[in-house]
């Protein structure tokens, strides 16, 4: 318990830190344009790995063999897209939203349509979210999952009120380098204890039928769903 109200203590704070230098509706959207390449990687990869990447893909390898890290990677060629083909343009017309490009394109009722499209989306991952720590608040604490997200949603509404972008972005780095040390760090060694060392485990797992093949443990079917729907995805996102 004491591990999470040190981080909600943490990004709130982070939200107070930041809050002066909020002066424009530009510093609060987009942080001024003044984040630099590496601050934007990290705060991506805090953004898209999340629960998805650090759950879902060892839930996949244990299913399928190494063939399951395809279900995180297949993001990568979309999000590469993204970046050469996409956000380099809309960062060259200096764009805060994208119902602000599309209203420079068609018309500003169509601007406000997807203005109403882009909210909904994000209302539901932001529920998700939400939900998500409330639930970890009933899970370490006696409370319910209801008032832990209750106490979630006023809290990340604080800090991004506050600080804008640039908080959130800072409470990502937080995000990023606590799972670059968990998945980098503490899960290998953890893993390495106690499996009894890299050749016990390799033991253990050799006779699995196609467990140390890229391709074959997933199936081609899977493969292809896995590329289909994360590619765009990250290019849409």
């Amino acid at each position: 318990m004491m591990v999470i109200v040190l981080y909600l203590t943490t990004i709130v704070s982070i939200g107070l830190l930041t809050r002066g230098r909020v002066k424009t509706d530009v510093d609060f959207a987009i942080a001024g344009r003044s984040l630099s390449t590496t601050w934007i990687g990290l705060t991506a990869f805090a953004s898209w790995v999340g629960l998805a990447g650090t759950f879902g893909t060892p839930e996949n390898i244990y299913k399928f063999g190494l063939s399951g890290t395809w279900w995180f990677m297949a993001w990568l060629p979309g999000i590469l897209f993204m970046a050469y083909f996409l956000a380099a343009r809309l960062r060259k017309r200096l764009y805060v939203t994208v119902p602000e490009l599309i209203s420079s394109k068609t018309s500003p009722n169509v601007g406000i349509v997807a203005s109403l499209c882009v909210s909904w989306n994000c209302l539901a991952w932001a529920a998700v979210q939400v939900f998500a720590l409330g639930l970890v608040f009933s899970t370490v604490t006696s409370m319910n999952s209801t008032t832990g997200a209750v106490i979630a949603f006023f809290i990340v509404i604080l800090y991004t009120l506050i600080g804008g972008f640039r908080a959130v972005v800072f409470t990502d780095i937080v995000q990023a380098i606590m799972i670059l040390s968990l998945v980098m760090i503490v899960a290998p060694v953890i893993a390495l204890i106690k499996g009894g060392g890299l050749s016990e485990i390799y033991h253990g797992t050799k006779n699995i039928p196609d467990f140390y093949t890229l391709f074959k443990g997933a199936g081609s079917k899977t493969l292809l769903i896995w590329f289909l729907s994360l590619i765009p995805a990250a290019f849409i996102d």
